[in-house]
């Protein structure tokens, strides 16, 4: 009878335990898009649940050239490989813009886009309250040396590259290998 009430006790007390410990919500996908949003402190479920708001998610970066061995700025409307690491002009706001690492480049504030034109161009554009410039948006990726490369969304062959005097080099002449496409991120505080 005693071992009863004490194996009773006991089972119940496992069960209870073993309920507290669930987790409340399993994932249902570990995507890298979905672990990064869980990272972000943001729920996945919310952003599927709202197609209609799209959740955007910035860091401050600063992007070296290989080919200048220069920063990237943006300064008086103009985009140059010319900025010395003291610059307030080098420090670049990354906001996500979709899925499969689309970003969009802009300055500290947020007030004035990276954009490639129709020709190809690179130019800086003041950016719009609520709309995506589409030729703006940019798919951020991996060479295999390691260097960060930005490919035009709307033109997918068309990189974002820089000259060895800093200047911008047209889009068009941009090939995924070339050096002038080739960046480091660096930490806002690093460098």
């Amino acid at each position: 009878m005693v071992w009863d009430k004490l194996w009773t006790s006991i089972i119940s007390l496992i069960c209870l335990s073993s309920c507290l410990a669930r987790p409340t919500r399993k994932s249902t996908s570990h995507s890298g898009d979905t672990q990064a949003l869980e990272n972000s402190g943001i729920d996945p479920l919310d952003v599927m649940n709202n197609s209609n708001q799209v959740v955007r998610i910035h860091k401050f970066k600063k992007l070296y050239s290989k080919n200048s061995a220069k920063f990237v700025r943006i300064h008086n409307g103009k985009v140059d490989g010319k900025g010395d690491r003291h610059d307030a002009n080098v420090l670049i706001r990354m906001e996500s813009a979709g899925s499969a690492g689309q970003v969009i480049l802009k300055t500290y504030d947020g007030s004035v886009s990276l954009c490639l034109d129709q020709h190809g161009t690179v130019v800086a554009m003041p950016t719009q309250q609520g709309k995506t410039n589409q030729s703006c948006v940019f798919i951020q990726d991996q060479s295999s040396k390691g260097y960060t490369r930005f490919r035009s969304l709307p033109h997918g062959q068309w990189y974002l590259g820089i000259t060895k005097d800093g200047r911008t080099k047209s889009a068009r002449k941009t090939l995924s290998w070339q050096r002038s496409v080739q960046f480091i991120e660096y930490p806002p505080q690093s460098y």
